[in-house]
């Protein structure tokens, strides 16, 4: 028996998922952009090392001075990662939020669906018992009028 709480919860079924798929994409995204700053980390330990001399000794002032600029480079990549991280973190806990109400208005529609229809099934069962008081009594008047 399809009623219009069946579609109701259809599309918030449909809504639910949609948002799972909208904070997976986002968790995606926050895990990239993660990943992203520890390769700048990674980068900037490699420059540090590279300006200590590393393995191949001293260096002329040139190549210092352009491996400071690129620490600084990497310096500033890293802090704008860490705000695009920030910004990732957020979104992500819209879209928990998100999900969480579509999963509460999923359940609710649930509850609702399961009550109408317990209701409905409530009907049915007094239509049925009505019908059978009438039979019993029918024929009870039946059998009064033949035997009388």
């Amino acid at each position: 028996m399809r009623t219009g709480l069946d579609t109701v919860k259809r599309f918030r079924k449909e809504q639910l998922d949609e948002k799972v798929q909208e904070l997976h994409e986002a968790s995606m995204q926050l895990d990239s952009e993660e990943k992203t700053l520890d390769d700048i980390k990674a980068a900037r330990a490699a420059c540090g090392e590279s300006m200590r001399g590393g393995s191949k000794g001293t260096l002329d002032m040139d190549s210092i001075m352009m491996r400071y600029q690129y620490g600084q480079f990497l310096d500033g990549e890293a802090e704008e990662q860490v705000v695009k991280i920030d910004r990732a973190r957020g979104f992500v806990d819209i879209k928990k939020a998100e999900v969480l109400e579509a999963s509460i208005e999923s359940k609710i529609m649930d509850k609702a669906v399961e009550k109408r229809l317990a209701k409905l099934s409530k009907e049915e069962a007094r239509r049925e018992r009505k019908f059978l008081d009438d039979i019993s009594a029918t024929q009870y008047r039946k059998r009064q009028r033949e035997t009388a």
